[in-house]
């Protein structure tokens, strides 16, 4: 899998270049140098036992000194060229995230542990970011 030791991301850039289709990954290694992004965890199943919630957050990460939980969407073009708006359904899934209990650790045997990223845990809350993800720009979303 891309990003994990040893993956070889130079051959997936060349090959997505072959195929003339480098501009999603472009702009999305555009906003993690400008961001300075420093990940956390990747694909990380939350669970919340209160309003029986679960779900998967695409990236933990600190940007900035802060505790990022963030969701990415790739989006197509407006008529301006433009990525599109994302939809208001992306801040609830990441508020869900910010309000989980437990972190999935294994799948196969059903092993769950304490989110470390709860916000009654670290006494600070982490920013919830969804990034929209087009072939011409990144947006990104801060939701409160």
């Amino acid at each position: 899998m891309l990003g994990e030791p040893g993956a070889d991301l130079d051959g997936a850039h060349r090959l997505l270049e072959e195929h003339g289709e480098t501009a999603f990954a472009d702009r999305f290694d555009e906003w993690w140098d400008m961001y300075g992004v420093r990940p956390v965890a990747a694909e990380v199943t939350v669970w919340n036992h209160q309003v029986g919630y679960a779900g998967t957050l695409d990236l933990v990460a600190e940007i900035g000194g802060r505790l990022c939980l963030i969701d990415f969407k790739t989006k197509g073009l407006t008529r301006e060229g433009r990525a599109k708006p994302l939809s208001d359904s992306v801040v609830m899934q990441l508020v869900a995230g910010l309000r989980a209990e437990e972190e999935l650790v294994d799948a196969a045997a059903g092993t769950w542990k304490p989110w470390p990223h709860r916000e009654r845990e670290t006494g600070s809350e982490a920013l919830l970011l969804a990034v929209a993800i087009s072939e011409a720009e990144t947006v990104v979303h801060q939701a409160s």
